[in-house]
This record gives structure tokens, C-alpha cells and sequence, in this order.
């Protein structure tokens, strides 16, 4: 093939009779493809490098020649010279219009084929070669020219052996003709392997020093065969350049002189200003004799180049499990979101300025996380424990290790919430079966540690001692991790159930929640003292060295995180609080987030709005509702209208499709409506309204004409669950206190607004539904441990019949009584039949059967009801779950998030 050509002092017109003729492809790389020609007019062998197409229609040909005629000017013993540039012509057929630059062909090889073949270079070759390519870098930084692409593959090795820099300025001359429409198509430049952080990061300046930083990562792979942070793809690659520290060079290889491990080791720190000042200071380093035995070691050499706070004192360093978790959660997942590669990390106060990562974390196939109570990092960021919510079927402790992505189940941990890490990594404690239990993380018997009946979160002191809150009095214990008598040490006040104990550095204070409506404290073990940290906000938890993370109050619905500045020492919190997350899933329960000593925060993301779909009773889809941004739902009794509460409360007509909207909030972003109950005419609703305070009750007319009247509540707050047939009644569930963690069923009378309680068991009762004629309450209940569907004579007295056999919950009934619907513990829809008795007493139960396999991953647990029957039974509304969401995010560090919010 015939190309023309142009000089490097020309501008993008073809100048005749300057023809090469390519022969064959020597390579590709990132940019470009490489071709080995035939310079006709001086009849020499050249390279001739031609943009990629995606390329050369982002920046520009016009553009990309204009900037590389400033690279022409280099001429170094070490540079490999530009000798030509243009654009192909119409004769070139498919490379017509792509730019072109040309280059002197050595005989040879490149530094990445001898590390093919050699693995490791000798050391005094790998620093002969490191000063060489330093000499060329600070030649052309000098001349205002930074290389931006350093590696192994751009450093040629003549037949002398003399290492020659090629490439240089393409990198930069493709980002000046692109970088804005560069930026808009997700193409970034540079290899992640020797990329530098501000590059990985997008930072627009790039300086010389991070040429420095490529070279260095260069020479550690000459002498340790690896480049400093390995990985399977560019995104763990990525993740770990940004968070991890390398390796130290002497520890792998004893050979390399400590001072020259210490003068890489400062090439690749993290801070720019933290780097050599220019590629001849390294070069000098490396030239430096080495390090006499008994020398400090390199780590404390390198530290003593720790980044300035602005007290004066030296920034911490991330450790070593901060970017495992970030590696591995890279790797693990496809399509993985670094977060913003847009530019540096604007530091929080008194945090160090490094950039941060973004990564999704995804469950297995099949599998949905659990929220709030279900997620723990372990101190040193290297685990990650999590429940699945359905797992064989009931929810079960998983821990995976980040770095290799090694999920593995914790055998005897059914049911297993609050989940948390032993101080050393070994050993997580958890909460099932009304008990406190811990668990071996490599293997082995669980570990019955003391009662717990109403967990609400662990913690773990160094010595061994355990605080936990787990009692229906909602006060926190004190208790040896090897069992024992516990002791309380909280007692109860007026700010409700004590929850989330965290302990603080010290080991003798710790933090907790009374409640969201209550706000945070700091307990102390030594002298019993009490201190209120914040008046509101909950699910406290301590970021070292100096941040108090809290769930913000009024954001039930979509949690959100802050962040605020807080001295483990006094246990003062000052400053404004920060945004640190938002849209946290917790339906009406506690902010799924997690932090580790690390500087890690994972958390799970609020997923979308699930659509509704109806199917039939052999679970063909036949039809979609919208889903009007709301996550509770209940059929009218006539089956026409669907009443959806989430961002407000919504009445969609089914056979016209049109939704109108009947409720607001009375604090929008502060409250959410949930939980739906039609009155027996469907002229009204009952539903409540979860924010700040305890769940209120409101009643509001379904045409959307009246204003919200509100109702009596039980003490902690009630749920309305249906509305008796007369219409004079509606059947709530509630605890008899704040402090109770049973939850019962009340009867509200609406002319009287009187609140009786009507049934307790030994356990909870979660759901509960009027049978068509009055007579008789389906509910669900774990009095015998598991949930199990039961019915009883309405108003009574009577005893308990049980429907479920094998267990289940959220139980529905057809319009005619006849049948009753309800959930295995599995997800799986199933029908009883319902025969009147002939003699008036309880009714003839058939044998349940299955209708619909798998309608759902959540068959009760939580108070969402995931379906309802349509009046004759024959179809069936369910929400359409997207079974792998909703994620959870992983965020390294985790201050990154308050420069996202700024």
C-alpha cells in the first residue's frame, strides 16, 4: 500500500513523492496499530503507527497533526525521533483519513518482549535501563513535554542494548485535539498498569511527575517480573493503583538494594508532591549505593514522605485491605463503575487527599442482599460478611474475602442478622433463633453466647467482651465473647430502644442509637456515663480517625448517610453534617450501610420502583401496572383499582390505566406513605405515613376530595392490616410498648377512636386479613419459632387453627371465602381451600396446594406484602422483581463521597 506523507514542520497537506510502503503489521496497541514500512524516498525500513479509527474520529486529524509537530523537536540519545506525519488519502481504501506518524524501525526488541521472555531483568540492567528512559523523560519534561503512556511496550531495546523512549507526546497530542469530546465518549488514555492516580482519576493537568510514577512502576516490574499492582482486568488494575500500596522490591527479591526499593517505592506514592520532583532526582536515587545492612527499613524510609494535614501532622496511610476490597470488588463484577474519573478528590478536613473508587458488588445469581441488619466489613476491609435473603430458603451468613472474590456460607447461621467482625478478623457474631451467637469465619461449631430476642446489633472489643442489643427492654448488654451472665449497661429513657453498639477505639466506650427520633449517644463502660452526641439521626458507626457516620432522620424509605466530624476522645460531635450517601435501601427498616477501619463504606442502593405484573394461576405473565413510585400495593375488593403508596399515595384505575393522586406527604423527602388498606366500599384508605416520629396512621377519602384525618396508633407505632366488613373497624399490628419487640394485633373503633388489643402471642404477628364474611382472621405469626399462617374466630374467643403446614405467611383471601392464599417460606405461592362448617364451628381446611413457584424473594421477610389476589382468584398481582438488585456499592475510601457532595 502507498501513503503520502508530510514533515514534522508541515501541516496536515500531503506533500508528493514522500510515499511509504507498508508491508505488515508489527502490533497494536491502545491508540494505534503498528505497521512496518518502506520509506521509498531515503530506502529505509520505518514504523508507521496509525491511529485507530474510534480514535481519529474523536480528535480530529486536522487537530491531532497540529499538536504533534511539538514533539518533532525532541531530539535525546534516548528518544526515539518523529520523522513523518500525515493523513492516508483516498488510495489508502479503509485507512482513508486516519492520521499517521512516523517513526525509526529498531532492530531488537521492546522491554516488554525481553520481561517476556526473561521475567526479571538482572538489576543492574533494570537500573541502567530506569536511568536511560529517566535521562529521555527529564529531557522532554524540561522542553514542557510529559510523555503520559511510559511502559514497557514504548521502551525499545536496540541490538546495543541502549533503551529507547518511543511514543512521545502522542498520548498528550491526542488528548489536546480530544479531550473534550474524548472525555464524552468514556475513552480514557494511558495503561492502567503504569498509569498514575491523577491519570486514573481523569485530572486534567498532568504534571512530569507522573511520568515519574510510570517509570517507577517500569522499574519494579524490571526487578520484581509484575508490574506493583497486578490484576485480572483494568478495573481492578485501576482500583488498585488508586487505594493500595505496593510490595516492597527487598522483601520479594533480596537482591534489590533497600535505598533502591525506598526511591521506587517514593516514584509510585499516591500524592504527586509525595514523588521525586523530576525523573533525574529518581535517576539519582537509583544511582545511590546501597543500604548498608541494619539500614530502617524502606517502609520507614517512604513514610517519612507522608503528605502534610493541615495541623502539621502526618496523614494516615490506607492500608493494604482498603484496595483488596477495592480489587476485588472490580474484579469481581462486569461492567464494573469506578465512580467519577473526572478529576481529584477534593479532601474532606483532616482526611488524606486520595482519589477514590466506585464498585458494585453483586449477589449471586438468584440471590438479593439483605439490608440494614445484614452487612459487615471486617476491621482490616479484606471481608465482607452478608445474609442472602433467599438462601435454601431462609436467609444465611455468607462471608467473601475481596481480593479473590471467594464467596463461602458459614454452616449453622440460618436466620442469621446483625452480623459482626471480631476484632482480629476470625470470628463474626450474630444474631438467630432468639440468641447471640459466633461463628469461626474458616470453619466450625457455632457458639451460643447468650439470649437475644430482639437483636438490634453487635460489637466487639479487643479483649474479648462483647456489647450487644438484643432484650425486649431495649437497653444494650455487656457480655465475654466465651459466654456468661450478661449485664446491662444502658438503662432505658424516653428516646426508646437502644440499638447499633459500636465500640470506639479505647475499648471501654462505644456508641449506639436510641433511635432516629432520639439520635446518638456515647456510653462508657468504666464509668456508666451517658452522653447525647447528636439529638437526631441513627445506626451510628465510627470512621477513624475522625468521623462519626449516621443514618440522617426522616429518610426511612431511601436512607441516607452524613457524615460529621467527631473526637473518639471527648465524644463530641462539631461541625456541620456532610452527605455522604444518598438513596440507602431500607424499606422501613435500618440504613444497609457498613464502614471498616480501612476506610471503606459499603452500602446497598435504593433499586427501581419493581413494575407489577399479573399472572394467572399457572404463573404466565398476562399483563403489566405501572408502578407509580411506590413499593406497597392492595387491590381494591372489587379488583378494579390498585392503590400504591411510596412518594405519596396513589389510586390507579386497572381498566383505563390512569392513576390519580389521593395522599401527599405532610413533609415531603422527610416522610413516605406505605401500607394501603381499602375500606369495604372502597370509598376510603387507611395507610401511614413513616418519618420522623413513630409510624402515624392516616385515613384519607379514595377520590382524592378531603383532607387526611389521622388516627390513634398502638405506643410504638401501628400498620394497618384490613378494615372489618361492617366497616367500623380497623385490625392494626403494633408492639404493647417502644421497648416490646413483639408485635400484636388492635382493634381501632373509627366512631370512637378506641384502641383495644386483641391478640398476642408468644412471638410477632406480621400480617393479618378479615375473611370475606367477617367471622374469622388469616394471620401470620412465629410464636413456634418460624412463620406459620393460622386462624382464629373473630371477635372470639377461640383457639388458633393452623393452615400452613410446613410454614408461610401473608396470607390472602378470595373474595368469596373460599380459598386462602399465603407464601412458603421459599416464595412460592400456595391455596387452601376453605369449606364452611355445617355445624357453625371452625371451617373445613383442605390440604394446601402449590399454585405459582417462586413468586418472590421475600416472602415475609420484611412487612411489604409482595402480592394480592384478584376477587375470583384467578390471577394474581405481584411485584416484578429484579432478581440480582439491588446491589451494593462499595466506596474506597469512603471521604471521597463527601468531596462527590460538595
Amino acid at each position: 500500500m502507498e501513503i503520502e506523507g508530510t514533515g514534522p514542520s508541515g501541516g496536515a497537506t500531503k506533500v508528493p513523492g514522500a510515499g511509504y510502503a507498508l508491508e505488515r503489521e508489527l502490533g497494536r496497541g491502545g491508540m494505534a496499530v503498528v505497521y512496518l514500512a518502506h520509506d521509498r524516498k531515503h530506502d529505509r525500513r520505518v514504523a508507521v503507527k496509525v491511529l485507530h479509527a474510534e480514535l481519529a474520529a474523536v480528535v480530529g486529524a486536522e487537530r491531532f497533526l497540529a499538536e504533534i509537530r511539538v514533539t518533532a523537536r525532541l531530539q535525546h540519545p534516548h528518544i526515539l525521533g518523529l520523522i513523518d506525519s500525515g493523513v492516508f488519502g483516498d488510495e489508502a481504501g479503509e485507512l482513508r483519513g486516519r492520521p499517521f506518524y512516523v517513526m525509526p524501525y529498531v532492530e531488537g526488541e521492546s522491554l516488554r518482549g525481553r520481561l517476556e521472555r526473561e521475567g526479571q531483568l538482572p538489576v543492574p540492567d533494570a537500573l541502567r535501563i530506569a536511568r536511560e528512559v529517566a535521562s529521555a523523560l527529564d529531557y522532554a519534561h524540561r522542553h514542557g513535554i510529559v510523555h503520559r503512556d511510559v511502559k514497557p511496550e514504548n521502551v525499545l531495546l536496540g541490538d546495543d542494548g541502549q533503551a529507547l523512549v518511543a511514543d512521545f507526546g502522542i498520548a498528550l497530542a491526542v488528548e489536546q485535539a480530544g479531550a473534550g469530546r474524548l472525555t464524552q465518549t468514556g475513552m480514557s488514555l494511558g495503561t492502567p498498569h503504569y498509569m498514575s492516580p491523577e491519570q486514573a482519576m481523569g485530572e486534567r493537568q498532568i504534571t512530569a511527575r507522573a511520568d515519574v510514577y510510570a517509570l517507577g512502576a517500569v522499574t519494579y516490574e524490571m526487578l520484581a517480573g509484575e508490574p506493583p499492582f497486578p490484576g485480572p482486568s483494568a478495573q481492578a488494575v485501576v482500583a488498585r493503583v488508586l487505594t493500595e500500596e505496593p510490595r516492597s522490591l527487598t522483601t520479594q527479591r533480596r537482591s534489590v538494594p533497600p535505598a533502591v526499593d525506598a526511591a521506587v517505592r517514593r516514584a509510585l506514592e499516591k500524592l504527586p508532591a509525595d514523588r521525586f520532583a523530576s525523573a533525574a532526582d529518581f535517576a539519582r536515587a537509583l544511582e545511590a549505593a546501597p543500604a548498608p545492612e541494619g539500614a530502617p527499613s524502606t517502609d520507614a524510609r517512604v513514610g517519612a514522605h507522608a503528605p502534610l494535614r493541615r495541623d502539621g501532622r502526618r496523614a494516615r496511610r490506607a492500608v493494604t485491605g482498603l484496595a483488596a476490597l477495592a480489587a476485588g470488588a472490580a474484579a469481581l463484577v462486569a461492567g464494573v463503575a469506578l465512580g467519577a474519573w473526572t478529576g481529584w478528590l477534593r479532601s474532606a478536613p483532616d482526611a488524606p487527599s486520595v482519589p477514590g473508587v466506585r464498585s458494585t458488588l453483586l449477589p449471586p445469581p438468584g440471590e438479593l442482599f439483605a439490608g440494614g441488619d445484614g452487612l459487615a466489613l471486617s476491621a482490616d476491609g479484606t471481608q465482607l460478611a452478608f445474609t442472602l435473603l433467599r438462601a435454601a430458603p431462609r436467609p444465611r451468613l455468607f462471608v467473601r474475602t475481596l481480593a479473590s472474590g471467594a464467596v463461602r456460607e458459614l454452616a449453622g447461621t440460618a436466620d442469621a442478622q446483625f452480623p459482626f467482625w471480631s476484632p482480629d478478623g476470625r470470628t463474626l457474631g450474630f444474631f438467630a433463633g432468639g440468641e447471640l451467637r459466633t461463628v469461626p469465619v474458616a470453619g466450625g461449631l457455632v457458639t451460643v453466647v447468650a439470649t437475644a430476642p430482639a437483636p438490634r446489633g453487635g460489637t466487639w472489643a479487643p479483649d474479648g467482651t462483647l456489647l450487644f442489643a438484643g432484650d425486649p427492654d431495649g437497653v444494650i448488654y455487656r457480655v465475654q465473647s466465651g459466654g456468661g451472665k450478661p449485664v446491662a449497661v444502658t438503662r432505658t429513657g424516653p428516646e426508646g430502644q437502644h440499638r447499633r453498639p459500636m465500640f470506639l477505639p479505647d475499648g471501654h466506650r462505644f456508641l449506639y442509637s436510641g433511635g432516629l427520633r432520639s439520635g446518638i449517644f456515647v456510653g462508657d463502660l468504666q464509668t456508666r456515663a451517658r452522653r447525647r452526641v447528636r439529638a437526631d439521626g441513627g445506626e451510628p458507626v465510627f470512621a477513624a480517625p475522625d468521623r462519626l457516620l449516621f443514618a440522617a432522620a426522616g429518610t426511612l424509605a431511601y436512607g441516607r448517610v452524613m457524615g460529621q466530624h467527631f473526637d473518639p476522645s471527648s465524644g463530641v460531635a462539631d461541625g456541620e453534617p456532610t452527605l455522604v450517601a444518598d438513596s440507602v435501601f431500607n424499606p422501613g427498616g435500618p440504613v444497609g450501610f457498613t464502614v471498616s477501619g480501612a476506610g471503606l463504606l459499603v452500602y446497598q442502593e435504593r433499586p427501581d420502583f419493581p413494575q407489577r405484573v399479573w399472572l394467572d394461576r399457572r404463573g404466565t405473565p398476562l399483563d403489566s401496572v405501572p408502578d407509580d413510585e411506590a413499593w406497597t400495593f392492595r387491590l381494591s375488593h372489587d379488583g378494579t383499582r390498585v392503590a400504591q403508596a411510596g412518594s405519596g399515595l396513589w389510586v390507579r384505575d386497572l381498566s383505563r390505566s390512569v392513576a390519580m393522586r389521593v395522599a401527599v406527604p405532610d413533609n415531603p423527602g422527610q416522610q413516605v406513605l406505605t401500607f394501603p388498606v381499602w375500606s369495604p366500599d372502597d370509598a376510603r384508605l387507611a395507610f401511614i405515613a413513616i418519618g420522623t416520629e413513630l409510624p402515624v396512621i392516616f385515613v384519607a377519602r379514595a377520590d382524592g376530595t378531603g383532607a387526611q384525618v389521622r388516627l390513634p396508633s398502638p405506643p410504638s407505632g401501628g400498620m394497618p392490616l384490613d378494615w372489618s366488613r361492617d366497616g367500623g373497624t380497623l385490625l392494626l399490628s403494633g408492639a404493647a410498648s417502644r421497648a416490646s419487640a413483639h408485635q400484636s394485633l388492635w382493634l381501632l373503633n373509627l366512631a370512637t377512636k378506641a384502641l383495644t388489643p386483641w391478640l398476642a402471642v408468644a412471638g410477632s404477628i406480621r400480617a393479618a386479613r378479615f375473611s370475606p364474611d367477617g367471622r374469622w382472621v388469616a394471620y401470620q405469626s412465629d410464636e413456634t419459632g418460624a412463620p406459620v399462617v393460622y386462624l382464629r374466630p373473630f371477635p372470639g374467643p377461640g383457639a388458633p387453627v393452623r393452615v400452613s403446614p410446613a410454614g408461610g405467611g401473608q396470607p390472602t383471601w378470595r373474595a368469596d371465602g373460599r380459598e386462602l392464599f399465603y407464601l412458603t417460606p421459599a416464595g412460592d405461592l400456595m391455596a387452601a381451600t376453605v369449606s364452611p362448617s355445617s355445624l357453625g364451628g371452625l371451617p373445613d381446611l383442605g390440604t394446601p396446594s402449590l399454585l405459582i413457584r417462586g413468586v418472590t424473594h421475600e416472602p415475609y421477610s420484611r412487612e411489604v406484602v409482595p402480592y394480592d389476589a384478584a376477587p375470583d382468584g384467578q390471577r394474581f398481582l405481584l411485584n416484578a422483581e429484579n432478581r440480582t438488585a439491588p446491589p451494593l456499592t462499595l466506596l474506597a475510601p469512603w471521604w471521597r463521597a463527601l468531596a462527590d457532595s460538595r
